[in-house]
This record gives C-alpha cells, sequence and structure tokens, in this order.
C-alpha cells in the first residue's frame, strides 16, 4: 500500500497488508481484504477500488495511523482477554466485526474517547489498525510494574559494544515496543519506521530487541520485545 484507506469505516489495511486482487480496468485495481489476528468481520471480506498508483507490491514507508478519524493520543487500554468484542461504527450500533485478544501485549489498544457505557478504540494488528466503538465493559484497565515508569536519559544496557544481534531490520510502520520484567509487560512506546531495530533472538511470538539510542536507559533487568508479526515486512538493515 502506497495509499492510507479506510475500509468499511473501521479497517486500515497497514502498508504490509495483503489485498486480493479481484478486477482491474485503465488506471484502476479492484481489490478485497480480509484482516486475521484476532479479527472476524461480520460480512467479509471489506472491498475497494484503488488507482493504481495507491498499490505497491513491496511494503511503503507510510504512517497509517494518520488514516484514524478524529486520531488522538488517547490513553493505553486492553481488550478483555479471551473475550469477543464486537466493535460498531457508531456508540451502540450495529457490530461490524468480533474482535479476540489473547493475554499479554496483544490485548493493548489506545482509548480514543467515551460515550456513555461505550468506548471509541484503535487496535493495531500486524497488518490492519482496527478502530470503532465498543462497550466498555469489555475493556480492561491497562497497568504495569513500576520498575517500567519513568526511565531517564543516558546510555545504558544494551546499547553498547556488546551488542550482537541475530538480524538487523528498519520498518515501514512503527513497531509497538514492550518492557518485561519480573514477569510482567508494558507496552512502553513505539519504535517508530525507519529506526533501526537490532533482532537479538528468532522467538515465535515474541523476539528480543535492542533499539540503539542515547536517549533513555533500560535496567538490566529489563528486556524489551517486539511481536514477531510486527517484523514482517521489514528489511534488513544496511
Amino acid at each position: 500500500m502506497r495509499t492510507r484507506i479506510v475500509l468499511g469505516e473501521a479497517v486500515i489495511p497497514r502498508s504490509s497488508a495483503k489485498l486480493a486482487w479481484v478486477s482491474a480496468k485503465p488506471n484502476a485495481v479492484a481489490v478485497t481484504f480480509e484482516p486475521s489476528s484476532g479479527v472476524a468481520l461480520e460480512d467479509p471480506p471489506l472491498s475497494a477500488e484503488l488507482p493504481c498508483d495507491a498499490l505497491a507490491l513491496d511494503p511503503t514507508s507510510v504512517d497509517m495511523r494518520a488514516a484514524v478519524p478524529g486520531l488522538k493520543p488517547g490513553k493505553r487500554g486492553l481488550l478483555g482477554m479471551r473475550r469477543v468484542i464486537p466493535p460498531s461504527i457508531t456508540p451502540g450500533g450495529a457490530p461490524v466485526a468480533n474482535l479476540t485478544a489473547q493475554p499479554g501485549a496483544d490485548a493493548e489498544i489506545t482509548l480514543l474517547e467515551l460515550s456513555g457505557q461505550h468506548a471509541r478504540i484503535l487496535w493495531e494488528r500486524s497488518e490492519a489498525l482496527v478502530f470503532g466503538w465498543v462497550p466498555t465493559s469489555g475493556l480492561q484497565t491497562a497497568t504495569g510494574p513500576r520498575s517500567l515508569r519513568g526511565y531517564g536519559t543516558g546510555s545504558g544496557s544494551g546499547f553498547g559494544r556488546s551488542v550482537h544481534p541475530r538480524t538487523t531490520v528498519v520498518c515501514p510502520d512503527d513497531v509497538p515496543l514492550v518492557a518485561e520484567a519480573e514477569g510482567e509487560r508494558l507496552t512502553v512506546g513505539r519504535v517508530l519506521a525507519g529506526v533501526t531495530i537490532n533482532v537479538m533472538d528468532k522467538g515465535e511470538e515474541e523476539r528480543v530487541v535492542v533499539v540503539p539510542s542515547g536517549i533513555f536507559w533500560v535496567p538490566s533487568e529489563v528486556k524489551l520485545l517486539v511481536r514477531a508479526a510486527r517484523l514482517n515486512g521489514c528489511t534488513k538493515a544496511p
């Protein structure tokens, strides 16, 4: 994807999303898209007719979050885990999908606004952004260990000459960054698109990473993680 598009008023494919070709005419292509990773559409698939220059064979560096209507920093929250959460386009409206999150970082959402017993959320998946209104009863308050808050500035563990990554990549989209300490986890930020990521292992679900930086410090007992799926579409750093 080269262009930000909203499908079904609730889904934005990421630049690395694979769209299915349906038909073509001069300067335009009809495509369909069906997100996975915990998103089950009520009426699949989503469809659109796009100009040819909106598409690309390889992932591109486009911040798809800018296409979310009314995007704001919001607050951190969690989808109720092992529950089916039905998002809708308006508060209390007909569901457009069913969302199912796994325990841990997978359930992280951004709470954009509240209206009565409903909340407008943004849920970031590896291949798409999903947003809409959900019942507040389907959300949980995000908490995390004190040791993961309030980092200072300076250089710290894992950022010097001892770094020996298995691979080094750059990604076309921002990648959420999770810190783990004493068995607890907290999403602490995101690695911006185009920033070098040192991948330290080959975990199936999550991978330990090091992000070269001189502006924050990480205690030695804390690991930084990203979901392995979020590295799909990233390219090897030069």
